[in-house]
């Protein structure tokens, strides 16, 4: 049935170049790491996952307005780790800073 429909309104769905999903899972990434290392404490990781959702929100309209899959599994791995690693770099800024 979603065969016979796609062929009759030709409405097909497209996908990104290799270049391009490189692109906005690297573009992704440095968005969420200046948002989450911008400020100070649980704000800045906050407002990184802020960003990850309206990026999850922007994916899910492409495809329904536009009919365009962008990436989802590297781009998020990849925004995933880079919250990881602000929230330890966090908690190790913190440790060094009750030390001293």
């Amino acid at each position: 049935m979603q065969l016979l429909n796609t062929l009759l309104t030709r409405s097909w769905i497209h996908a990104l170049p290799t270049g391009a999903r490189f692109l906005v899972t690297l573009l992704l990434t440095i968005a969420i790491a200046h948002a989450a290392l911008r400020r100070a404490d649980s704000e800045g990781w906050l407002l990184g996952v802020a960003v990850l959702a309206a990026y999850t929100l922007v994916l899910f309209a492409s495809l329904w307005m536009v009919q365009v899959v962008l990436p989802v599994v590297l781009p998020l791995t990849a925004a995933g780790l880079v919250l990881l690693t602000t929230g330890l770099l966090g908690h190790v800024m913190a440790a060094r800073r009750m030390v001293l």
